[in-house]
């Protein structure tokens, strides 16, 4: 069976299956900055506030909020509330999440070879 989980995406079911990823202990989003390249979930979901978002955004995100669970607590009351941001901010990291622990069972399989 081919593998789902690549660090190289070349078509769009691989970039799908890849898109939310863990890079230093942080949750990362393929070809999604404003520059088009790899960014933070956190830096992604404040870009999408800011644009898109209702509500006052410097009064979901202050400027000096920097700890992840300060994040966490955040989005989780925005989700709670049936905000789609907050949502899928927690979707994202259940697929990064996800992805890594495939990541474990596709290289054991390769210890069977």
């Amino acid at each position: 069976m081919k593998r789902i989980v690549t660090d190289n995406p070349q078509n769009n079911m691989e970039v799908m299956f890849n898109l939310a990823y863990v890079k230093d202990k942080e949750v990362w989003i393929r070809d999604s900055g404003p520059d088009g390249k790899d960014c933070t979930l956190v830096k992604f979901t404040e870009e999408i506030c800011k644009k898109n978002h209702e509500c006052n955004f410097d009064d979901c995100f202050p400027s000096e909020l920097t700890d992840l669970a300060d994040i966490g607590d955040i989005f989780m009351d925005c989700s709670m509330c049936g905000c789609p941001i907050g949502t899928a901010y927690f979707i994202a990291i259940q697929a990064a999440e996800l992805r890594e622990r495939l990541r474990m069972y596709e290289s054991k399989g390769d210890e069977n070879i």
